[in-house]
């Protein structure tokens, strides 16, 4: 009976952090970000990461939001890119795939910083949005 109940809860763990599940790895619709992944991405778009706010989450991060992260971590743009994909990862729960992440980047002109952080997957949402057209 509680192997019933902890399961959902071991299973967003597993995929928020990458631990070897069942579940499948290679759609990226379905895989969460993970926090490793999102600070090197944070890394990866620190000078860019206002827009590609925008473009994760436009409800989320008006204006007045990305001013008070800009405020928090003044002259850090890479702490400030966490702090962002932090808020994004938990306000967005489930809903934070790495799916809409990679979008989100390839919008901002971020594909090759995509490819770094997710590599196939870019390649497989690449190819499955072009059999949609």
């Amino acid at each position: 009976r509680y192997l019933l109940e902890i399961k959902p809860v071991y299973d967003w763990l597993s995929a928020r952090f990458g631990w070897n599940t069942a579940a499948d790895t290679t759609d990226p619709s379905k895989q969460l970000v993970r926090q490793s992944d999102a600070i090197t991405v944070a890394d990866l778009v620190c000078d860019d990461w206002s827009t590609l706010a925008a473009y994760l989450s436009p409800e989320l991060f008006s204006i007045a939001k990305i001013d008070v992260i800009k405020q928090q971590h003044p002259s850090k743009p890479r702490e400030q890119a966490q702090h962002m994909l932090e808020l994004w990862i938990s306000s967005a729960g489930n809903e934070a795939t790495q799916r809409q992440l990679i979008e989100a980047m390839c919008q901002v002109h971020r594909r090759a910083q995509a490819n770094t952080v997710f590599g196939q997957q870019v390649v497989a949402l690449v190819n499955s949005m072009k059999k949609t057209r």
